[in-house]
């Protein structure tokens, strides 16, 4: 972790500063649950980022190199979730259209009523 990676360096270090160097990815998958968790970064979420980090001591670089964080979901993962609330949103809009039409026929008036009886037998 970025915190870790920090203790095994001297003490008088100033700062560290960790970019990302790329996206969250799947850690693989052809590898097992039980492979996943010893390779770096994969052992809390079966996802991993990876991050390059400069360690500067009074604003000179003394080190480089980078590591892998535990991330969240990958962009095939949101995108997953995006198609999800959507047709939950069809759903729902259908469901809703569909009461609405039957609580309108179910409060019509008599007048309406009988516009519609003469609507179909003509």
């Amino acid at each position: 972790s970025f915190d870790n990676a920090e203790k095994t360096l001297d003490e008088s270090v100033t700062s560290k500063r960790c970019f990302s160097l790329g996206e969250c990815e799947r850690c693989g998958e052809h590898v097992t649950k039980v492979k996943a968790s010893t390779i770096e970064g994969c052992n809390k979420t079966g996802r991993r980022e990876r991050y390059e980090c400069v360690v500067l001591k009074e604003e000179k670089e003394i080190r480089r190199f980078e590591l892998y964080q535990p991330c969240q979901r990958t962009v095939a993962d949101e995108e997953f979730l995006m198609v999800q609330m959507q047709l939950l949103c069809v759903i729902f809009g259908l469901f809703s259209v569909l009461l609405m039409q039957k609580q309108k026929h179910a409060s019509i008036s008599l007048f309406d009523q009988r516009r519609e009886k003469s609507r179909d037998i003509v």
